[in-house]
């Protein structure tokens, strides 16, 4: 089994694939190696967000002081909201399938997976 990525080693994956320098296949066994935390709501499940024209994304972070940043500055977790963590491949693979993973929206190293390459590997 592959040893865990840090959230740094992460990123350096995702700028490494923005600039052309990894393959999908590369980001997203990063990704399954990666620990991400995501919001949730009160019931079993997550929040995913439905962009018109664009379908359906889970944002996921890195770290939960990341998430706690993207969700008004944490108010939202603190106030109920709730989060969970699990590894990016748990996480993927209890992903309904037309749903694609946005990590890190608001960093420097933002990426997104579309649902095809979260099921390709």
């Amino acid at each position: 089994m592959c040893s865990a990525i840090d959230a740094a080693g992460f990123a350096t994956v995702c700028q490494a694939f923005r600039a052309g320098n990894a393959t999908v296949d590369v980001l997203r066994a990063a990704l399954d190696r990666l620990t991400v935390f995501a919001a949730r709501p009160e019931q079993p499940g997550v929040l995913v967000t439905d962009i018109p024209g664009h379908g359906q994304w889970l944002p996921v972070f890195t770290s939960l002081c990341t998430l706690k940043e993207f969700v008004a500055v944490g108010e939202s977790v603190e106030m109920g909201l709730g989060w969970l963590s699990t590894s990016g491949a748990d996480l993927i693979e209890h992903l309904p399938s037309a749903v694609g993973v946005l990590v890190d929206p608001t960093r420097e190293h933002a990426v997104a997976l579309p649902p095809l390459w979260l099921r390709s590997s």
